[in-house]
């Protein structure tokens, strides 16, 4: 009972100072300028209306919140007495009149430095108690709207001003953070007042939060559904709102869906990039290291290069503390995710950077070979399973409530809202996506089908998914599998028009036996964008579109189509992604199929065709696919004359010569018939270009020549000596193995340069 009376009394001594503070601040600023003032002042008043609120309200025993009013008390006693000291009077003569201004102007960034401590003791008062839950979630608002005009100065992104240093930030820029978070909240909504705030109360968050000695790195570890996302947001915006001058908060968003975001490549340049935005005098470690590499900044797009400049960046002076949050590691191929946490792994503690990982549990071949004593874990399941299950309970009862209420028509009794909450909190089972699914089809139906699809719920995500697909007609079957299947294999996130063009072809509704020859939507669903759509509306909670892309709704989405279990029932067994080799021959296939619909391409029709998944996109993807499976020679080698023809029309813009070569080269028996010297040619030119081992092995193996030179003397492997990707250097060492014929590495070429 004392820390209640501590804490009452903490409470009001701090609103009267508060108040005091208030009036004195009034004074001092009368004639300065409004909008700065106004938030000042709006900053105290909110602080009393805190303060009142736990003087009138706190029925606990707490003795941490009394030490953050005791820290708050501390803060506005200091402000009190820097302001009196440059208050001036009215019967102040010259001389101290000018003595308080030069003080004033000398105290000037520890009064303001002291208002930003005010605001992260706000944040504190209000996260360590979650008034939310009291219907006071205005006070909060209050404090993060009074803080972003501290935000958008201090976060404030620095513009390079010397061309080296623009170079360097165009050169590794992929993605910008803050914007990914964006869309993300965009896609999934607002977070559930009251929610997530529990991390921030833990034992082991607030022990890595204060950089602890020993406590270098924390993961939160949870199952599909688990709301780690946004969690993860939630976090980065506190960490934002209370980092301190002189630090820095660096996150990235990673997404299975998204090439520059699914990768060990894109998450070191994003953190590095967003790094030199924020502390600019960093930028000098990279401008170096690309002067050094000659100038180009593709010399310096390798993973280990640049992690050791992000790890001289950070332990720069002038990087102050930096707080570095990774989400949905997971969703990175495991390669990746093995790369990631072995940086991180192997960091020593260090009081000025610290890392947050938010992911799946690991899979083995993710396993570090050892513990890091410095990282801990926090598992949302099944170590938090009751806050977890208390986020659910508190997204279920603000879900259910605005169904309830949605429409005057269509508002439920209070007896059955109790009935859907209780449930559905019954039934969840910790997991945030199955009860937006849930709810989402509840919002569909009228009171009396609820009540029955109550009687009836899915047990688990998976189940789901079963009944989305089960409920396909089969006239659609064929299709929304070729529309699924290409949503999980893919190289890049399609456009809705690539895809209708891919799933929609003469022949396709009669590939498989579970469909039916032809749709009733042909006969009045005009374009294939319009069938498109159609087809989506089968499995809404699979897929939908995004910013002009079509996703997955969640990562489990395409987890589930690729699982390894077979499925006892033949209609969900049909959608199941068995095989990948034989997926990929499939969409190598369908790639073909759309070459051979649009072929031969009119010069002056080329506009038009590019607007669709024309044939320089196919052309261009289609190698992909083949390259998954280990094709026979018999299996492509009718699409010799259309690659032929392909490649004699070079008048075509853009069209990609390359990988039409390389096609052409992996079919043909005899490559020589066609090219004849140029396939040595061929060679010399693949091994400048990016991506090549492939294109390099194909070319050898039907009979190019090593040592065959260019004009200047160059042969391939001169050319691949320069290399420092992975794909170059793989390339180089497959040439220096061969057995077949003598390969000179030392010979030179005009300038004397050997390889």
């Amino acid at each position: 009972m004392a820390e209640v009376v501590g804490v009452v009394a903490a409470a009001f001594q701090f609103a009267e100072l508060a108040q005091k503070l208030i009036k004195l601040a009034r004074e001092i600023h009368s004639g300065a300028e409004p909008g700065v003032v106004h938030r000042k002042i709006t900053q105290l008043e909110t602080l009393v209306e805190i303060a009142g609120k736990i003087a009138n309200l706190w029925i606990q025993d707490d003795a941490l919140m009394e030490r953050i009013l005791q820290q708050c008390i501390s803060t506005v006693t200091d402000l009190d007495n820097r302001l009196r000291r440059v208050d001036v009077a009215k019967g102040d003569g010259f001389r101290k009149k000018t003595r308080k201004a030069f003080l004033a102007q000398w105290e000037k960034d520890d009064v303001e430095e002291l208002f930003r401590q005010l605001n992260r003791d706000q944040m504190a008062l209000l996260l360590h108690r979650n008034f939310s839950s009291d219907n006071q979630s205005h006070l909060i608002q209050k404090v993060i709207d009074g803080m972003r005009q501290v935000l958008d100065d201090r976060l404030q992104y620095s513009n390079p001003q010397g061309e080296d240093e623009r170079c360097f930030l165009k050169g590794v820029f992929v993605t910008d953070p803050r914007d990914d978070r964006n869309a993300l909240l965009t896609r999934k909504g607002r977070r559930v007042e009251g929610t997530c705030v529990w991390v921030t109360e833990t034992d082991v968050y607030r022990s890595w939060l204060s950089s602890t000695p020993g406590s270098t790195g924390l993961m939160l570890q949870g199952g599909p559904g688990k709301g780690k996302t946004m969690m993860a947001i939630y976090l980065t915006e506190q960490l934002e709102l209370l980092a301190g001058r002189g630090e820095s908060v660096l996150y990235f968003f990673c997404d299975n869906r998204n090439p520059k975001q699914n990768n060990a490549m894109a998450v070191v340049r994003c953190l590095l990039w967003q790094l030199c935005r924020l502390k600019p005098a960093l930028l000098c470690h990279g401008i170096r290291e690309l002067q050094e590499r000659g100038g180009s900044i593709n010399n310096l797009l390798v993973f280990d290069t640049l992690w050791r400049i992000f790890d001289t960046m950070r332990k720069d002076a002038n990087a102050g503390t930096v707080t570095c949050v990774i989400d949905g590691l997971d969703e990175c191929d495991e390669d990746s995710v093995f790369l990631i946490l072995d940086k991180l792994w192997r960091l020593d503690y260090d009081p000025r950077f610290r890392f947050l990982v938010l992911c799946r549990p690991l899979k083995p071949r993710q396993q570090l070979p050892a513990a890091n004593p410095s990282v801990d874990i926090l598992r949302l399941d099944p170590d938090a399973d009751e806050e977890v299950n208390r986020d659910v309970f508190e997204f279920i009862r603000q879900r259910v409530q605005e169904i309830a209420n949605s429409s005057p028509e269509r508002k439920w009794p209070e007896k059955l809202r109790l009935h859907v909450e209780a449930t559905l909190q019954r039934k969840a089972g910790g997991t945030f996506l199955w009860v937006g699914f849930v709810t989402q089809d509840l919002q569909r139906k009228t009171s009396t089908e609820v009540r029955q699809s109550l009687k009836s719920l899915p047990s688990d995500l998976n189940e789901i998914y079963d009944r989305i697909l089960k409920d396909v007609p089969a006239e659609y079957r064929a299709q929304i599998r070729s529309l699924l299947h290409w949503v999980s294999l893919a190289a890049y996130p399609l456009e809705p028009a690539d895809l209708a063009s891919l799933i929609h072809k003469p022949g396709n509704a009669g590939n498989a036996t579970n469909s039916e020859p032809e749709s009733d939507a042909e006969l009045y669903l005009e374009t294939e964008e319009e069938l498109l759509q159609h087809y989506l509306d089968f499995v809404r909670h699979f897929v939908f579109i995004s910013q002009g892309k079509v996703h997955f709704v969640h990562q489990s989405a395409k987890d589930y189509l690729l699982r390894s279990s077979r499925d006892a029932d033949p209609t969900v067994e049909y959608f199941r992604i068995a095989d990948l080799e034989v997926a990929h021959e499939e969409r190598a296939r369908d790639c073909l199929d759309c070459l051979h619909r649009q072929w031969p391409i009119q010069i002056e029709d080329f506009d038009t065709v590019g607007r669709k998944y024309s044939f320089l996109k196919a052309s261009a993807y289609w190698t992909r696919h083949i390259g998954r499976k280990k094709y026979g020679s018999e299996a492509v080698s009718q699409e010799e004359g259309l690659l032929v023809e392909a490649i004699r029309h070079d008048d075509i813009p853009d069209i990609d010569f390359g990988r039409l070569s390389g096609a052409l080269l992996a079919v043909t028996t005899d490559a020589r018939a066609y090219f004849g010297r140029e396939l040595d040619q061929a060679l010399i030119e693949a091994a400048k270009l990016p991506g090549v081992t492939d294109m390099v092995q194909i070319l050898v193996n039907k009979g190019a020549d090593p040592n065959a030179t260019d004009k200047k003397g160059n042969t391939a492997l001169h050319y691949l000596a320069k290399r420092t990707d992975p794909s170059g250097i793989e390339a180089a060492r497959f040439l220096l193995s061969q057995s077949n014929g003598p390969i000179r590495p030392d010979s030179g070429n005009e300038n004397g340069n050997s390889s």
